[in-house]
């Protein structure tokens, strides 16, 4: 009988005993066909002077819907965002971290994405 495992890793091995003292194993990596695509986005992030108004605006991203990942840097001023376009977009970004107190913009760079693209309802 087959058996399956599911490592941490997210990786799914099938064992399948195929004669006596011989196992076969094939190896696959584990997906979630729902998953979706994740974007990422830089803000400019204005007024912060210490690492606790660091943690304010991580923890303000973090608060948003769909965000996957927060890096936030006090030296170069900047919040790197990964997100899930289906559940959140640049608006709610930006407007999360005003809503903490500090001045958000979006990165020159990242103005491909139009102002409420990938929000759906």
């Amino acid at each position: 009988m087959p058996e399956h495992r599911v490592f941490g890793s997210g990786l799914i091995a099938l064992f399948l005993m195929v004669g006596p003292g011989t196992l076969w194993c094939a190896e696959s990596p584990a997906t979630t066909p729902t998953a979706s695509a994740t974007l990422q986005v830089t803000l400019q992030v204005n007024g912060m002077t210490c690492l606790g108004c660091v943690a304010g605006v991580e923890a303000a991203l973090r608060n948003v819907q769909g965000v996957r990942q927060v890096a936030v840097s006090l030296e170069r001023n900047e919040a790197v965002v990964d997100y899930d376009p289906t559940q959140a977009d640049t608006d709610a970004l930006v407007a999360a971290v005003r809503e903490a107190g500090f001045h958000a913009a979006l990165n020159p760079a990242d103005a491909s994405e139009p102002a409420g693209a990938g929000r759906e309802g």
